[in-house]
């Protein structure tokens, strides 16, 4: 996975640098976005489907670059006691079958 943080969204889009879209496509792999303290993950599937995309100026060399946009879906923080919850019965399950 590939980490990147961002420090501003647009009207609840999430800006992303082309280069780091063309990684996660090139490497297979999703993208994880850091905002404040919430975290989205793009599965490496939907970065071929951004909702908006722009070129803006490099204000370091010039050269025209791409901007893409995807709406903000912040993870549910909930979501990972879910998992473990979820986990756990299974495998309280599976002791129950095996007595």
């Amino acid at each position: 996975m590939i980490t990147k943080k961002i420090t501003t969204l647009f009207g609840n889009l999430a800006p992303v640098h082309e280069r780091y879209v063309n990684k996660a496509i090139f490497q297979k792999k999703d993208l994880r976005l850091i905002y404040e303290d919430e975290n989205m993950i793009l599965s490496y599937k939907q970065l071929d489907n951004p909702n908006k995309t722009t070129i803006v100026t490099d204000k370091f060399t010039g050269e025209p670059k791409k901007l893409y946009y995807y709406n903000w879906k912040p993870l549910d923080s909930r979501q990972g006691e879910l998992l473990v919850w979820k986990k756990k019965k299974n495998i309280l399950n599976l002791l129950n079958n095996y007595m």
